[in-house]
């Protein structure tokens, strides 16, 4: 999944370590937020979360976040900035709805205070903390 950051046409111009100073954005409190999911319920009852387009393994009521030198890793495409890497989702209930496959599940997450993040054109989001809850939805 590839986010293209809100308003970053305005600065193509630029350096990306400069733009992406400018369009980061820090949570000034815990934020809502929903990502899509696959849902596999083991035999022991537990649920595996799977990401649909990394397939990556997600667990209910845990924190994840990106470590590491590059949280986000960006590249530029049609002149608009992009984040590869980092942890996305959507703003709303009505855009992760809008963005559900008939197999995914939206499951309400949250981004806690202090994170660095960024919006992006289409109702998504991407930050480098994120908690995943057990409220699981689908519609």
């Amino acid at each position: 999944m590839c986010l293209t950051i809100k308003d970053s046409y305005l600065y193509s111009h630029r350096n990306t370590e400069i733009v992406t100073t400018k369009l980061s954005n820090t949570a000034k409190r815990d934020m809502i937020v929903y990502k899509r999911f696959n849902v596999h319920v083991k035999r022991d009852k537990t649920i595996v979360l799977i990401s649909p387009y990394q397939r990556k393994k997600y667990e209910v009521n845990m924190h994840y976040h990106q470590t590491g030198k590059e949280k986000f890793t960006f590249a530029w495409w049609n002149g608009e900035l992009c984040i590869n890497r980092g942890l996305h989702a959507y703003v709303s209930y009505k855009d992760v709805n809008n963005n559900l496959f008939y197999d995914e599940y939206a499951v309400k997450c949250i981004i806690p205070k202090g994170s660095t993040y960024f919006l992006g054109k289409y109702g998504n989001i991407v930050s480098d903390n994120l908690i995943v809850t057990d409220k699981i939805y689908k519609f």
